[in-house]
């Protein structure tokens, strides 16, 4: 019998130790877990009441432990949301969107948001289809991009080991390798390419230097989708979607 080639092993390797990585990460101490629960319930009650302020603290809270949600990041963007800081509440929809990304009330929430915000689109630099491509993997979580592209890496395996013993043709391997680099590509730049996502919190305007005093190159609407390019202090200098890059305060962006 003839050996799996390097990349279907070096690749299922590579997926199995991101796997063992993120879980290892994922899982924190039974006590972590019990005081997360028993924030997310005051939250609950706090929202109930209208003291959307405190619910607000308490998801924030969950968060800063590293217990993070999509239902936390969701309900966080609701206190937002009724507490009238529309950049904050798109900001945790986007993130909620992250890790639960198929849910409809998300998406309605997040979409209602953004028409009140009426913020502008800008064309994005680059190919189409790379838009495209990370529109469709926007619709999965990391942890599914990781299952498939493990499941996808071992069938190509299979089936390149079955076209070996009894010969045919190597077309699904092939086609089922293709498919395990992709997913795979996706998470990287979720997980990587991605971490430099940001939003405005608020409207500000980019400058050309990190001071006040700096003539203005273009203004930033509350809500926009922007690049972080790299923090100086109280500065930040960000990227928009059509390549323009400027300074604004560090308060008024937050990565996604």
């Amino acid at each position: 019998m003839k050996k799996i080639p390097g990349i279907f092993a070096v690749l299922a390797l590579l997926l199995l130790s991101v796997c063992g990585l993120r879980g290892v990460a994922a899982a924190g101490p039974g006590g972590k877990a019990d005081e997360a629960l028993t924030l997310f319930v005051k939250a609950g009650m706090a929202y109930k009441d209208g003291h959307y302020d405190q619910a607000a603290v308490y998801y924030e809270e969950i968060v800063r432990k590293g217990l993070e949600s999509g239902p936390v990041y969701y309900n966080l963007a609701n206190c937002y949301f009724k507490k009238g800081a529309l950049g904050k509440a798109v900001l945790n929809y986007e993130r909620a969107g992250k890790l639960i990304p198929r849910d409809q009330d998300l998406k309605a929430n997040h979409e209602y948001a953004l028409s009140l915000l009426d913020v502008p689109s800008i064309p994005a630099t680059g190919a189409e289809w790379r838009e495209k491509i990370a529109g469709a993997l926007a619709l999965l979580t990391d942890e599914e991009m990781i299952l498939l592209a493990l499941a996808f890496a071992f069938l190509a395996a299979v089936l390149h080991l079955l076209s070996l013993q009894r010969g045919g043709g190597r077309g699904l391997p092939v086609l089922f390798c293709c498919l395990a680099l992709l997913f795979s590509a996706g998470f990287a730049v979720s997980a990587g390419g991605g971490r430099d996502n940001a939003l405005a919190v608020a409207k500000t305007s980019a400058r050309f230097e990190p001071r006040e005093e700096a003539t203005v190159h273009f203004e930033v609407p509350e809500g926009q989708r922007i690049k972080v390019l790299r923090a100086e202090g109280a500065w930040t200098k960000i990227e928009r979607a059509d390549g323009k890059a400027g300074w604004v305060p560090s308060p008024a962006v937050e990565k996604i």
